[in-house]
């Protein structure tokens, strides 16, 4: 993700290395770091249920499970605007109305239980934007 790291509160000052459990400042090691403790916490999560209502805390709960170990914020909303290459993501002034609309979306379609995969995919990459 692209950052103003000037006054950015994630980044470590002068970098756009995000600011971590293991002080890296070295983008390659800390995106290895990142994988490869995020790819452990999925692992874990296909074996054990997160409780939640499946809404923002819940969201913000899974984005600590999943990053907590890694990124000290992991599973807070976030105070500055962000973009991945072409992608512009949501406001974080707009953050908790814009993730209200999309989990009450999910919801009229049963949280996308029993639901084809592909269908699955276009509700999760609209939600992507939070």
């Amino acid at each position: 993700m692209s950052r103003e790291y000037r006054s950015d509160p994630y980044v470590y000052p002068g970098t756009s290395v995000l600011l971590n459990s293991r002080g890296l400042r070295d983008q390659p090691a800390l995106t290895q770091f990142e994988s490869d403790i995020s790819v452990l916490a999925l692992a874990e999560l296909a074996t054990t249920w997160l409780p939640g209502r499946y809404d923002l805390h819940h969201l913000k709960a899974f984005h600590q499970f999943i990053f907590g170990a890694v990124y000290p914020w992991a599973g807070q909303l976030r105070v500055v605007a962000i973009h991945k290459q072409d992608t512009n993501f949501c406001l974080p002034q707009y953050l908790e109305a814009f993730a209200g609309d999309v989990f009450s979306r999910l919801a009229r379609h049963g949280h996308l239980r029993h639901r084809s995969t592909m269908l699955s995919a276009r509700h999760w990459q609209t939600s992507g934007a939070i």
